[in-house]
């Protein structure tokens, strides 16, 4: 899809949790830890252009 100059849309992004997770080297599992995090959209590292706030809670 492309936009047209000046316009804008709705984009949805779906993610799953356990694409979040890491390696606990004390359990040896995947965990997903619970928390408040952003997820940074930008064209680069350094020029950040949005920041949308997520929480994982429990499982």
């Amino acid at each position: 899809m492309s936009l047209k100059s000046g316009t804008s849309t709705v984009v949805t992004v779906e993610v799953p949790a356990e694409r979040l997770r890491y390696w606990d080297e004390t359990t040896k599992q995947y965990v997903v830890a619970p928390g408040d995090y952003e997820l940074l959209v930008g064209a680069a590292s350094d020029d950040t252009r949005l920041k949308l706030p997520f929480t994982i809670t429990g499982q």
